[in-house]
């Protein structure tokens, strides 16, 4: 509200028709129609709707009312408009920071404020600065909360409360904090007694509206799980958007980036670069959210998680998330923010990455904010050509790693190279359990007994959980052998084995050494009482040995 007020400085001009273009102050449409502007699915948007909102058979209202002023309409006509695009007034939940993104087109950022990464002090002294100014708004969000200590602290669980002020003196930092439930809880611990708002001149209490306390920034840390800043976006003098689609990938190659959204940035000066990961909302989803007897953090969960990573790799792709120059957490939300801070003729790959995604096919939208140029395009692979092929562990063929006596049996495959070059092999496997190995091994296409490191042309380095990498610069023309492992005997599991190359190459399989023998099984011993082992007479007709040509 701090924002919208009429005068100079509000947005609400920008955000709704009609409105008075001296005063800014919302205006009755004739025609009861009102039209909103929104940033929603990566652009702004415009919203029409009309003047009517939703009654109930007993006193309960079921739009959002204020308090102190209960005739004021826009504000309900401004949450039909946002519940219009998000599937209506039977609405299963979100976080205040996507929501006001929304609503303003202010850039969202999530803080865990139980992560260990988090500075609490710096943190205080940055949002107090940008709030002085007027570049930021901030709201906070609980965790799961037992009954009990709903009770005890006055806070709901899994609920987003508003920062209406900030309070800095020698002694103490607070908040005031409003709970948007008319009849919500209020805080009890400690200074909730106190109605007085922390300033060291006023000798005169000041009474609180209903709803709202002051609560110091320790004990918001110490009880809240989210701090929800949404930053004005006139900060940064240089955005970009980008959109894209993408069908997520077979199960096999989840575990890598192999087929992730992938971004070559540079800048033209080091730079404070914002990068926003915004994935577009989908009819299915609500369906989703809408299972009964599901709570918000099971909604959350049935939707998945996404995060950026960055990498220092000269902008080209990369294949396995080892080593990024920045990592952002997983979140539930359906936006991200990845602020960081860009190096003068860096080129850096930013790459989506997603967890447990429930659809086949998204829509995201990568928006990229700095004070310098940005030179942005999508990431280019490392070689020319890549092979992928399917396999897989059985009680048979998973053989262990190389001082299991069993290693032989493991899947191999022949891979003729025409021309010296580099080489990748990358194994994956949607068992993220299981820890998995690829060696590249001096064996002219036949099968590997044993290994040792002088057979060895590449290898994959330790056993990585899921899938593993070997690359090569540079490897002579022939024929090798590429042995697939997991770490114990007897694991099973399918797997995907992606090659590539500077110039086309043949991967066949490698037949085990007992293919193409039959096997004829023996009726079963009835062994009589008292005896522990009998003969068995056994006759052959022929033998028989089938070859392919």
């Amino acid at each position: 509200m701090k924002h919208l007020r009429p005068g100079p400085s509000s947005i609400l001009p920008a955000l709704m028709f009609p409105v008075g273009l001296e005063d800014g102050r919302p205006e009755i449409s004739p025609n009861g129609r009102y039209v909103f502007r929104m940033f929603f699915n990566g652009c702004f948007r415009k919203v029409v709707i009309d003047d009517r909102l939703p009654a109930s058979s007993n006193n309960r209202t079921l739009y959002v009312v204020d308090r102190q002023n209960p005739s004021l309409i826009w504000p309900a006509l401004i949450e039909k408009a946002y519940l219009k695009i998000r599937g209506g007034y039977d609405f299963p939940g979100s976080n205040s920071g996507t929501d006001l993104s929304i609503l303003t087109g202010w850039i969202p950022q999530q803080l865990f404020l139980q992560s260990d990464e988090v500075d609490r002090n710096a943190t205080w002294r940055r949002i107090k600065k940008a709030y002085d100014f007027g570049d930021v708004v901030i709201t906070l969000g609980t965790g799961r909360l037992s009954a009990d200590e709903e009770e005890t602290l006055g806070l709901a669980g899994e609920h987003d409360y508003a920062v209406l002020d900030m309070s800095e003196t020698t002694e103490n930092r607070k908040l005031l904090v409003k709970n948007p439930w008319c009849d919500g809880l209020v805080w009890k611990g400690v200074g909730s007694a106190s109605s007085k708002a922390p300033s060291p001149t006023d000798d005169h209490p000041v009474k609180l509206k209903p709803g709202s306390f002051w609560i110091s920034f320790d004990d918001v840390t110490q009880n809240f799980e989210s701090l929800y800043l949404n930053w004005n976006p006139s900060l940064f003098t240089h955005r970009q958007d980008h959109h894209f689609g993408w069908q997520l990938p077979e199960a096999n190659m989840v575990g890598s980036f192999a087929h992730n959204p992938q971004y070559s940035m540079k800048a033209e000066g080091s730079s404070q670069t914002w990068i926003l990961l915004s994935r577009h909302f989908q009819d299915e989803e609500l369906e989703i959210s809408r299972k009964p007897n599901t709570t918000m953090a099971a909604v959350s969960n049935l939707l998945g998680f996404m995060s950026i990573y960055i990498f220092e790799n000269n902008g080209k792709r990369v294949q396995l998330s080892d080593k990024p120059v920045y990592r952002g957490h997983f979140v539930d939300s359906p936006q991200t923010l990845a602020p960081f801070e860009a190096k003068q003729g860096v080129s850096y790959t930013v790459v989506v990455a997603v967890q447990d995604l429930p659809l086949p096919n998204y829509s995201f939208t990568l928006s990229f904010f700095s004070r310098t140029a940005l030179d942005i395009a999508l990431a280019q692979h490392d070689l020319n050509y890549y092979t992928e092929l399917h396999g897989r562990w059985t009680h048979r063929t998973s053989g262990g790693n190389s001082v299991s006596p069993l290693y032989f049996t493991n899947p191999q495959f022949s891979i003729t190279l025409p021309a010296a070059g580099p080489l990748s092999i990358l194994l994956s496997t949607a068992r993220e359990d299981i820890p998995v190995h690829v060696d590249l091994v001096w064996a002219k296409g036949q099968r590997v007994t044993a290994v040792t490191v002088r057979d060895l042309v590449t290898t994959s380095g330790d056993y990585r959980r899921g899938c593993a990498l070997a690359s090569i610069p540079r490897v002579d023309a022939g024929t090798y052998t590429i042995v697939c492992s997991t770490f114990e005997p007897g694991q099973i599991a399918d797997f995907t084995l992606r090659i590539g190359s500077d110039v086309p190459c043949v991967v066949t399989p490698v037949p085990a050494d007992a293919a193409g023998r039959l096997r004829t099984p023996l009726p079963p011993l009835a062994f009589r009482r008292g005896e522990l082992k009998m003969r068995a007479s056994i006759s052959i007709d022929r033998l028989t040995c089938l070859m392919s040509s």
